[in-house]
C-alpha cells in the first residue's frame, strides 16, 4: 500500500470529474460533505434491472457500477460556487484491466480487487492503494505490482503527485 498526496488539485479535480481517465474503475462507494451529505454506493441493484440486456448496459453483471457511469452525476453534486468541505471517493479496477497487469505464474485468484482511495480533505487530496485479497496470503507481490501500476498511471494520466 502506497499513500500519494497530489501536488496539482485542480488538474487533477479536471481529470478525475470532466475526463475519461478513470473510467476503467468501477465505483465501490462514494461520499461527499458539502451543504448536506451524500453517500453513493456503488453496489449494482440488479432488481431494477428488468431484462438481460438492460444488465449488460451496467458492465456485464459486475458488482459495482462503472465509474464512467456515474462520474457526470459526481460532478453535477460538486460544481457550484462553493468547494466541498471534503469527499472520498473508492475505486476498483475493472477485472479486464486486473488481468493484464499480473504476470503469469502469480496466484491471481487470490486478488479480489485491486482498489485507489481517494480522499479530498477541503484543501488537498490524497490517494492510497490497496488490494482485496480472497484469503490471507504472507506474499506481497501483488501490492507491490500494484503499486507501480497505479503510480505509472497516474504518472501516464499527466496527474503530479508525491510519495508519502
Amino acid at each position: 500500500m502506497i499513500a500519494l498526496q497530489i501536488t496539482e488539485l485542480k488538474a487533477f479535480m479536471g481529470k478525475l470529474l470532466g475526463t475519461n481517465t478513470f473510467d476503467d474503475f468501477l465505483l465501490q462507494e462514494a461520499t461527499l460533505q458539502m451543504g448536506i451529505s451524500y453517500i453513493i454506493d456503488g453496489h449494482i441493484n440488479e432488481a431494477f434491472y428488468q431484462t438481460d440486456e438492460d444488465m449488460e448496459d451496467t458492465g456485464d453483471r459486475l458488482p459495482f457500477i462503472p465509474y464512467g457511469e456515474v462520474r457526470s452525476t459526481l460532478f453535477d453534486l460538486i460544481k457550484g460556487k462553493r468547494t466541498p468541505l471534503g469527499f472520498q471517493v473508492v475505486l476498483q479496477l475493472s477485472p479486464k484491466r486486473c488481468a493484464i497487469i499480473f504476470p503469469e505464474g502469480l496466484e491471481k485468484h487470490l486478488i479480489k480487487g485491486l482498489l485507489i482511495n481517494i480522499r479530498y480533505d477541503g484543501s488537498k487530496a490524497m490517494i492510497t492503494s490497496g488490494i482485496s485479497y480472497s484469503s490471507f496470503t504472507l506474499d506481497k507481490t501483488p501490492e507491490l505490482i500494484w503499486d507501480e501500476a497505479l503510480m505509472n498511471f497516474l504518472r501516464n494520466a499527466g496527474i503530479s503527485f508525491d510519495q508519502l
